[in-house]
């Protein structure tokens, strides 16, 4: 223990405890006492400044951070808060865990000492008081293990202030993560930021740090948190980011900023950026397996879809488990997949079954046939009412009991069943938690792993329901009123939407009653018609944007590039470019239902319902022929360029056209394959660029009204190589530096993770190269 010498204390502590107990009121008049709490009766001994020379004839002014502390016998006037400017005292006392539970003061540095109330009931407390020079803090001490009791008062032993000097620096960001400028960030990161100095907690919160997308400058949702010990402040997003998009992160500098333990702020903002990685070969997203949009799931533009029927047996119904036609459906509605399995809502059997997609065996997870309820519990043991929706993260299935008006979760691994939003019985369009808030017959849902969109049919909105919480909001549509306008948010207008799907980035509406196909982005909540046109009513023309028809469109999935829409009363499945809105058909025939199964229009449908994809396949739920049916495409076998036979049997490469280049020049600088979908930048900007430079290129490019641009995957770059031509690509619809230079893709070198892809089209040569090294970029989207 320090000796004190002749440091003065003025301690007292009677009085201040007599006027405590007497007036019943804190020396802290923002303080309230309450239940379950005490007090700590204090007081001060000041140390003073080790100054030498006329530095200690120099009251009343801020100390040099170099004097440090030691204790001098004699003071100028006999008061060190006089001596040097002090003016007032604050305390705060921290837990066992270093989190601030209670702030005290401020009380007059003169008077050295003080009662510091309204302190929670605990033990392990750590004491800190400090005194500030012109609002700086410069003297500081603390006690340790200190506990308070309910109603009573404790005395403390006299607290030594040590001087620490005068806070002469601005507090600035050390670190940042992810790295300024980074790329290939994985998309469930967070972003952290690592001062330079101890900050105020209170001052870093969703105010003072903000993450928002570059590109449009929508703010992203999250919550922030301060380490004290490691003086890093955290932004965790509420959902995962969406894939290779650009993002800028902010620590806001200035007097609304962060600031330091002694109030003093940054001078300016500190910015950064990143890239978020591009979307894996496959991803479990929006109840599908979906690819990176760098292959369509059917690439033929022709009517190459082959139909078959994976289970049940057309126009019988029934409740029975068994092997593909053995098994029975009774008008099935939503369908879902992990990849593996398949999984049904059968709408009029009351349950949900799984169909596995290798061998056809269907078995029921949950629910009991013929049975309607809205029990929860395991396997056959709950209940479900006219479910038709059904949705999978690949751990847990999502069901819209329909008739219920709520939202179930089902554990794939035990069958076991609840209720996570709605009240069974009750309709409605509250926006509330769980079983409080409430659905009015609602058909369709989608996940992006971290929220459930449900398209409220009924209610004519699309909500969001928080998997974590079960809290219910409306992101569009307005509750019970009916229309076609684009717009956002509850501003926007529905007619019955049934089915919805997401790309993670934005959701894809089948808007029944409207007979067209909407978009509305996640982090706008802006809605456009992508195609079909309520004004002008069904139909089943195929064509791009308004120009489609469609005849009740009641589901609708993606691959990550197309969308497959089940056309139920035109007894077709249609396929939407998703960066054009270009419609075809892809298989059935319009006005012709059946239960065929064949290539492209000479197979038939029967009300199809339910649509969903493992990724290479589509699957139906033909609801009216009580089957379920398999679409696969034809052209799985690469077209090699092999043109000369060289010998007598047909069936070699050379005897078949499959995918041959097609491309529409759009005329607003870009181009569209119409075998891959995929919209082309027409021409580059003629500079050369690194790996990292051309992602980012790509992220932020505006072109022809789009912003979603990337730097395309080698596979998709190489398909663009025309051996016919010279350069190796076809001149009369990309235009720019064509020679001997390379072209960046995003597909990095396996075997070493500083070099990536590129491909030569002077010659058609797919090579590697350095990352740092320049090379020029065509973006697609």
């Amino acid at each position: 223990m320090k000796n004190i010498g002749n440091s003065f204390i003025l301690a007292v502590m009677a009085v201040a405890l007599l006027l405590a107990s007497c007036t019943g009121r804190s020396d802290n008049p923002a303080e309230s006492r309450g239940t379950g709490a005490g007090s700590l009766a204090f007081s001060l001994v000041f140390e003073k400044p080790n100054i030498s020379g006329n530095q200690a004839q120099t009251p009343n002014k801020q100390i040099p951070p170099s004097s440090r502390t030691a204790i001098i016998p004699n003071s100028l006037t006999g008061d060190v808060c006089t001596d040097y400017g002090l003016s007032t005292i604050t305390g705060r006392v921290l837990n066992a865990a270093n989190v601030l539970i209670a702030t005290g003061g401020p009380w007059l540095c003169s008077a050295h000492q003080g009662t510091f109330s309204n302190i929670p009931v605990g033990s392990g407390y750590t004491v800190v008081f400090e005194a500030d020079v012109a609002g700086t803090i410069a003297w500081r001490g603390q006690t340790t293990n200190q506990s308070i009791a309910n109603g009573q008062t404790t005395t403390l032993p006299p607290i030594v202030m040590a001087y620490i000097g005068s806070d002469a620096v601005d507090p600035l960001v050390a670190s940042v993560t992810p790295p300024d400028a980074a790329t290939n960030i994985p998309v469930d990161s967070e972003v952290a930021a690592t001062f330079s100095e101890d900050m105020l907690p209170l001052t870093i919160d969703t105010v003072t740090f903000t993450l928002i997308q570059t590109q449009g400058s929508a703010k992203v949702a999250g919550s922030v948190s301060y380490d004290v010990a490691t003086r890093t402040a955290t932004f965790t997003p509420s959902d995962k980011l969406a894939y290779f998009t650009g993002y800028t992160a902010t620590v806001v500098g200035g007097a609304a900023g962060v600031k330091d333990k002694a109030a003093k702020s940054m001078q300016s903002n500190n910015t950064w950026t990143f890239t978020t990685m591009a979307m894996p070969a496959t991803v479990q997203l929006g109840g599908a397996i979906q690819k990176n949009g760098s292959v369509a799931l059917n690439n033929a533009e022709s009517m190459s879809a082959v139909v078959s029927t994976l289970a049940g047996s057309a126009g019988v119904t029934g409740s029975t488990d068994g092997t593909g036609a053995a098994a029975q459906f009774n008008n099935p509605g939503g369908i879902t997949t992990d990849g593996k399995n398949l999984y049904v809502a059968d709408y009029l059997n009351h349950t949900i079954r799984q169909v596995a997609i290798t061998t056809g065996v269907v078995t029921t997870l949950a629910g009991s046939a013929g049975v309607s309820g809205s029990t929860n519990g395991t396997g056959p043991a709950a209940l479900f009412y006219g479910p038709c929706g059904i949705t999978t993260d690949g751990t847990n299935l999502y069901v819209v009991d329909t008739f219920n008006h709520a939202i179930r979760q089902i554990v794939i691994a035990t069958g076991v069943v609840t209720t996570i939003a709605g009240s069974a019985g009750t309709s409605g369009s509250l926006d509330a938690t769980g079983t409080s808030a409430q659905f009015y017959m609602p058909f369709g849902i989608t996940t992006d792993g971290v929220n459930l969109y449900v398209a409220d049919s009924y209610n004519n909105t699309i909500r969001q329901v928080a998997i974590t919480t079960g809290l219910v909001t409306t992101l569009a549509g307005g509750a019970g009123v009916t229309g076609s306008s684009d717009a956002t948010g509850t501003d926007a207008r529905f007619n019955n939407p049934y089915g919805i799907t997401t790309d993670g980035v934005n959701l894809y509406v089948a808007d029944t009653y409207n007979h067209t196909i909407r978009q509305v982005v996640m982090a706008t909540r802006v809605v456009t018609t992508l195609a079909g046109s309520a004004a002008g009513g069904q139909g089943s023309t195929d064509a791009t944007g308004v120009l489609a028809r469609f005849n009740f469109p009641y589901n609708i999935t993606t691959d990550g590039m197309n969308l497959y829409v089940s056309d139920n009363s035109n007894y077709t499945i249609r396929k939407v470019v998703r960066g054009t809105g270009a419609v075809t058909t892809l298989a059935g025939s319009a006005g012709a239902p059946g239960a065929t199964d064949g290539i492209g229009t000479a197979a038939r449908f029967n009300n199809p319902w339910g649509i969903t994809t493992d990724g290479m396949n589509l699957f139906v739920a033909d609801e009216s022929t009580s089957i379920i049916r398999e679409i696969r495409q034809l052209g799985l076998i690469p077209d090699t360029g092999q043109t000369t036979s060289y010998t007598s049997t047909f069936g070699e490469d050379h005897d078949y056209l499959i995918n041959p280049p097609s491309y529409t020049n759009n005329g607003n600088g870009t181009v569209t394959d119409k075998v891959t979908g995929l919209m082309w930048q027409q021409s580059d900007d003629d500079i050369s660029r690194t790996w990292d430079e051309a992602g980012t290129y790509c992220a932020d490019l505006t072109l022809a009204g789009y912003t979603d641009w990337r730097l395309p995957d080698v596979k998709g770059l190489m398909d663009l190589i025309s051996c016919d031509d010279s350069p190796a690509i076809n001149g009369t619809y990309f235009l720019g530096v064509l020679g001997s230079s390379d072209y960046w893709s995003s597909t990095a070198y396996a075997n070493n993770s500083s070099q990536a892809w590129v491909v030569e089209f002077y010659d058609g040569v797919v090579n590697y190269s350095n990352k740092p090294n320049h090379s020029y970029v065509r973006c697609v989207r």
